[in-house]
Order: C-alpha cells, then structure tokens, then sequence
C-alpha cells in the first residue's frame, strides 16, 4: 500500500504505473477525496481545540463561588477568533431551552 503523501508528490508516477498496469485506479479522484479529507480533518482539530478551551474555562469557573447567569459565554482565544466561529458557538447556545439572551465574550491571550 501506497502512502496518500507519497501519492500526492508523485502523481505523474502514480498516473504512469496505473496506466501501465491497466489499473482502473482514478488518481485525480483520490487527490480530491485526500484534500476533502485533510480540510475536514483540520476541522475537526479546531473543533477539539475549542472544546480543550471550552474545558479549561469550565474547570477555572468552578472554583468561583457564584457563577455568571447561563445567558453568558465566555470564549477564550489563543489565536484570532474567526466569526464563523462565533456564529457557531451563538447558534448552539441560543438552542439550549430557556435562553433569552446571550452575551459573548472574547478574551484574547497571548
């Protein structure tokens, strides 16, 4: 088996062996579906850094006596907040039954 990075770097030479072999294999298709994988995987990755921030504001509010009413957010942001983002975070708190009102915070840190 071929590694998808090799691949990747020699498409000429994978496109020559497939034709030679008479392979039904369709390389363009697999640098589609590899890019397609890649975009989602770094999705993913940011998705699983935001709850890793999302996580440590959590564990740093329960040792405050009185927390903030449930209408407020806090995000905290290592590198620039992009607004989908915010959107994002928006939307799924204004689902959550009995919200009225929401207020998002950003703290940037360096």
């Amino acid at each position: 088996m071929l590694d998808r990075k090799w691949i990747a770097e020699n498409l000429e030479l994978v496109r020559e062996n497939c034709r030679l072999r008479n392979s039904p294999a369709d390389v363009d298709r697999f640098v589609q579906l590899e890019a397609k994988r890649r975009t989602q995987q770094a999705a993913v990755e940011e998705i699983q850094a935001l709850a890793g921030q999302a996580q440590e504001i959590m564990a740093a509010e329960e040792g405050l006596k009185q927390r903030p009413p449930k209408e407020y957010i806090l995000v905290k942001a290592e590198k620039l907040v992009r607004m989908r983002d915010l959107v994002r975070i928006s939307a799924a708190a204004t689902s959550v039954k009995g919200m009225k009102k929401l207020y998002l915070a950003v703290i940037e840190t360096n």
